[in-house]
């Protein structure tokens, strides 16, 4: 019957046919026979829908999600197909592995009011064949790989649609202004796309808009329309790294039935409004990683918020009071912020609150003494202010706490017992203090404990034979630590134990520390031989046992530690010959000073690079000419020419005195010689002074004058002349 006042048109609009308008004489007739006839107009016949479902999956190639779609079988029935009164409303191929195009056919179902194809691998431009789908209010199509522009027609897709997914495609350009048309609009996605032009005020317009997500696109820098203060009914608001800039607009304060309200990671200035915090139905708040600044407002009316995250701003003053007063808080996060000021002590009776991230501000005073008194804390991470006092004695009463951060303050006291029998610690980073008193035993019985730093600290106690498996990093040094090395840690990537009071010996076996990249046990009163199995600590590239106890040679084995960089042994008592084998490592850093090293450094190291390596081993020596270093080539010849030097220095010690012998003896000769000359038969002459003989001395003959008392001659002068001349005569 309806058939006869043909409701199809000879014009058609993007391939969808469109009812032509009639007369206004006819208007009031057409919406009676509507009436009267639309439950036969809307219907249509499950055979009808099968073949177009068939063929729908034949258009796809017959995914093999699609198998149950057989012409034996009945529509309602297969999967992803949901029926109502017999016919077809809805479709859910999400996650069908769906890799064609959506064909035109699907909008021949003439009552989908439902149709969901996301996390697909649909391709091609947005599916205009949809403006046809006249009964669609929910569509989801995210997750594919849709590209290029939205249609600048959008605003064609039918009026009664409800839900707009296009989340997670490819979609780039402008957002069109005639978005702002769909009249019923209630959820808008379009985030995780690669729009890189702009959104529109427009989108201000739809009233009936509840839930709006635009993040994560690649939009050119723009402000936040203040239109969007417009959207009374909005309840949740997502635009995340959007590249926004300038102020949240003061009109957001009228988004009444607002909850959720995320503009985190852009670059917003400028205060929050004051009016958000009066926002009743706020339950989430997430402004982190912006440049707002300023102070929180004091007077909170969203009291039933459950988180709050203004993290990575640049907020001043302190943290409100109002805060204390939010019973359903679970998340306070407000670290890399100008904070000053103490913490509500009303926050610690928070009975929700399970995790608290305070650090890097410049917070004052004491921790909140009933923190985890009252809540399964299981988050607290306040490092990096300047706290004083203790560590809350309840911080881990619910048995939940998993991370205590509260690393560079002034805190200090002993870490509380109930640190203890916290079974589900994980992270414990409390150096940087003035913490005192035993590290809780308990700690070490943590099973999924995976990282303890104490350093600067004064704290003492001992550390178990077998450490927990899972932990990976063990961070003590510059403490008052005892007792002797842990021989097992499965785990352990590094241990850093410098500066303690650790003493006896290494382990002999390192085989259950396989995995263990940097150990440092510096500065403490280990004792004994290096022990050879430390080679098989394959993975180590730091190696320091430096100002301990040890004696003996270095192991040869340390040599095939292939990986390690960096090796100090200095301060110790090693002696022997520094082993060849440590020459094949690559070593940027090595120490063997004030040892009792001897012999000749390996050859790679007579360098620069290591002049200061070998200081204080007085036994030691290089080849090569290095500052510092004593040369091996001096040493070996003074060494080898010592017997050859006293040799020749005897010889010729003995020559000279030969020599001295035999010129005294001839000496004495020729004196007795001429001794034997002075005799009266060789007298030519005698005076007052003496008597002068003749006296043959070789082939000469001298005249000599042997005086009789020690008076000088030169005092009878004339005399000794007349003796002289006389003598010359005779002779």
């Amino acid at each position: 019957m309806l058939a006869g006042l043909t409701l199809r048109s000879s014009y058609r609009t993007e391939g969808c046919p469109m009812a032509p308008k009639p007369p206004p004489t006819t208007c009031f007739i057409l919406i009676v026979l509507l009436l009267l006839f639309s439950h036969k107009a809307s219907s249509q016949s499950p055979f009808d829908e099968k073949q177009i479902l068939l063929k729908i999956k034949k258009d796809w190639g017959n995914p093999t999600a699609l198998s149950s779609w057989t012409a034996a079988g009945d529509p309602c029935e297969w999967t992803g197909v949901f029926c109502s009164n017999g016919s077809l409303t809805r479709i859910n191929l999400s996650s069908s592995d769906i890799s064609a195009p959506i064909p035109a056919s699907i909008c021949k179902l003439g009552n989908l009011s439902y149709l969901d194809l996301s996390n697909n691998n649909i391709p091609g431009s947005f599916p205009s064949v949809l403006f046809c789908c006249s009964s669609l209010q929910q569509l989801d199509i995210s997750n594919n790989w849709f590209v290029g522009d939205l249609p600048a027609e959008i605003d064609k897709m039918p009026q009664g649609l409800t839900h707009l997914i296009l989340s997670q495609n490819n979609f780039t350009g402008d957002i069109p202004p005639v978005i702002g048309r769909l009249p019923a609009i209630k959820v808008l996605d379009l985030s995780n796309n690669l729009f890189n032009v702009s959104f529109p005020a427009e989108i201000g317009n739809l009233s009936t808009l509840e839930s709006l997500k635009l993040a994560w696109n690649p939009f050119l820098p723009t402000k936040i329309p203040s239109e969007f203060g417009n959207l009374t009914s909005l309840s949740y608001l997502w635009m995340s790294g959007m590249y926004l800039e300038g102020e949240i607009p003061e009109s957001f304060g009228n988004l009444a039935r607002l909850e959720h309200l995320d503009l985190s990671r852009n670059s917003l200035v400028g205060h929050i409004p004051a009016g958000i915090w009066m926002v009743k139905p706020l339950k989430v708040l997430y402004l982190f990683a912006n440049k707002l600044t300023g102070e929180m407002s004091d007077t909170v009316a969203a009291k039933g918020l459950v988180q709050i995250d203004l993290s990575s701003n640049q907020l001043t003053g302190s943290i409100p009071e109002a805060f204390g007063e939010l019973k359903n808080l679970t998340i306070l996060f407000l670290y890399f912020n100008n904070l000053s000021g103490k913490i509500p002590t009303s926050i610690g009776l928070l009975p929700e609150l399970n995790d608290i991230r305070l650090f890097n501000n410049s917070i004052e005073g004491v921790l909140p003494a009933e923190l985890g008194k009252y809540s399964k804390l299981w988050n607290l991470e306040v490092d990096d202010n300047r706290l004083t006092g203790e560590v809350p004695a309840h911080v881990c009463e619910g048995k939940a706490l998993t991370s205590l951060i509260v690393f560079d303050n002034k805190l200090n006291g002993s870490l509380p017992e109930s640190l203890g029998s916290c079974p589900t610690l994980l992270n414990v980073q409390v150096q940087n203090n003035r913490l005192s008193g035993d590290f809780p035993a308990g700690i070490w019985s943590a099973v999924n404990l995976s990282l303890v730093i104490t350093s600067q600290n004064s704290l003492t106690g001992f550390l178990p034979a077998k450490l927990p498996w899972k932990l990976t990093r063990l961070e003590i040094q510059n403490n008052e630590f005892s007792g002797k090395i842990p021989s097992s840690a499965g785990g352990l990537l590094v241990f850093q134990a410098s500066n303690n009071n650790f003493s006896g010996e290494l382990p002999s076996s390192f085989s259950e520390m396989s995995r263990l990249q940097y150990l440092s046990l510096g500065g403490n009163r280990i004792n004994g031989q290096i022990p050879a199995a430390i080679s098989s600590l394959k993975s180590l590239n730091l190696l320091d046992l430096s100002r301990n106890l040890f004696s003996g040679q270095i192991p040869e084995a340390i040599g095939s530690m292939s990986l390690l960089t960096a090796l100090d042994l200095s301060e110790n008592d090693l002696s022997g010959m520094i082993p060849a084998q440590l020459s094949a490592l690559r070593l940027s850093n090595l120490n063997l000073s004030n040892n009792e090293l001897t012999g000749e450094i390996p050859s790679p190291f007579q360098n620069q690079a290591y002049e200061h390596s070998f200081l204080s081993n007085p036994g030691l020596c290089a080849s090569e000419s290095i500052p510092s270093l004593r040369s091996c080539t001096d040493s070996s010849r003074r060494l080898d020419k010592r017997p050859s030097v006293l040799l020749v220095l005897f010889s010729v010690l003995g020559a000279v005195l030969f020599c001295g012998v035999v010129s005294l003896g001839v000496l004495i000769c020729r004196q007795r010689r001429q001794w034997k000359g002075l005799s009266d038969e060789n007298v030519v002459g005698s005076g007052g002074g003496g008597k002068v003989y003749r006296v043959i001395s070789g082939r000469e003959t001298v005249a000599v004058k042997k005086i009789w008392n020690a008076r000088k001659v030169d005092s009878k002068l004339e005399e000794f002349h007349a003796e002289v001349e006389v003598l010359v005569l005779e002779i």
